[in-house]
């Protein structure tokens, strides 16, 4: 692959993984936020005193998937999409070589 084929497929996947962040972020606040409403409706309810809120476990629990998500690369080291895509890559590549050394 020459310089000009990878910066391309660079840009390519990077656009390709953004998107995925983006859908990903987009579906995890459709899916939190009438839980939201819910934990806190339960929390006011119970009176729950903010070690046991619900509420405050969803917001850990966002806390968690917005690292994981990672969709502006602000994190480098720590278990992500990002890891998961380069690993999908990789198995990709290595069963695309194995696939042509035996052609």
């Amino acid at each position: 692959m020459s310089k000009s084929q990878y910066r391309r497929w660079k840009i390519f996947k990077a656009l390709v993984v953004f998107q995925m962040k983006l859908a990903l972020d987009w579906l995890r606040d459709l899916l939190l936020s009438p839980v939201a409403f819910f934990c806190a409706l339960i929390d006011f309810v119970t009176g729950a005193p903010p070690h046991r809120s619900l509420f405050q476990q969803l917001m850990r629990f966002g806390q968690k998937s917005d690292h994981w998500i990672n969709l502006f690369d602000h994190q480098d080291e720590t278990e992500s999409v990002d890891q998961w895509v380069d690993g999908v890559e990789r198995k990709w590549r290595s069963r695309k070589m194995r696939k042509s050394s035996n052609d």
